[in-house]
């Protein structure tokens, strides 16, 4: 894991830099999307088809960045990563939440 040094300009520092965090949330394009011109197939060609959207979908969200993820990539608090379910080479972990409301 990276060293985070000022916690207080970073939200969630603790987590930035370990491993990228598996989330439940299936990898589909936000309305609008355009792929970038500088590459254009890095998410665009992984997104499943809008028919499998309520069932079982083979690319799930992915947050934050792994030790090995350029500094660019793991800081930025939006970037999306993916994986596919099953893959077994991947720097990802998950947090478990509870709800206490």
């Amino acid at each position: 894991p990276n060293a985070i040094t000022d916690t207080d300009s970073l939200p969630d520092a603790t987590f930035i830099g370990s491993t990228w965090e598996w989330t439940s949330t299936q990898f589909y394009p936000f309305d609008g999307f355009q792929p970038s011109d500088m590459y254009p197939g890095y998410s665009a060609d992984f997104f499943d088809p809008p028919e499998t959207r309520d069932s079982d979908s083979t690319h799930y969200v992915i947050k934050g960045g792994a030790y090995a993820t350029h500094p660019r990539i793991a800081l930025r608090q939006t970037f999306r990563n993916w994986y596919q379910r099953g893959y077994p080479y991947m720097l990802a972990s998950f947090r478990l939440c509870e709800d206490t409301v």
